[in-house]
């Protein structure tokens, strides 16, 4: 009697192993109706083409002082890329060219122009009646000055 009690016990695993298997296979199928996958990003498809290589280390212009990046190429440092210059350059008040805000372009040298309202002005003038926030005014010379450290 014992053997018998054993194959039951086995055959009644086994249905239940059955009906957990069948409701897993009754899961899987009302996901892959209900929750098809959609991507969130916006990137176009470009038809198998590689029309983009990868930005490379240190920029398209590495190394080269005299050059900035616009629309990934390399330019002159002097020329407006998209109606606007670099974070250490400020716009001609003409609006043709960029001017470099630091002596030998070191933002830790000393300042020559600033920026005011989008264009350039020398950095010894007050832009909107106030000097740079780093700035102060000396009465006497008629100017904004930088605090010697």
């Amino acid at each position: 009697m014992g053997k018998s009690k054993q194959s039951t016990t086995t055959i009644s695993n086994a249905d239940q192993y059955e009906e957990n298997d069948t409701d897993m296979d009754i899961k899987a199928e009302s996901e892959d109706e209900h929750d098809q996958f959609v991507p969130t990003c916006n990137i176009e498809p470009s038809g198998g083409k590689i029309d983009q290589v990868p930005r490379p280390i240190g920029g398209w212009c590495k190394g080269d002082q005299n050059e900035k990046e616009c629309n990934r190429k390399c330019v002159p440092r002097s020329k407006v890329c998209g109606g606007k210059c670099e974070y250490d350059q400020c716009l001609a008040k003409d609006g043709s060219t960029c001017v470099e805000m630091f002596v030998d372009q070191n933002i830790y040298g000393k300042v020559l122009f600033k920026d005011c309202n989008g264009h350039c002005i020398p950095a010894s003038q007050k832009c909107n009646g106030k000097c740079g926030e780093t700035q102060c005014w000396q009465p006497s010379a008629g100017k904004c000055m930088d605090p010697k450290l």
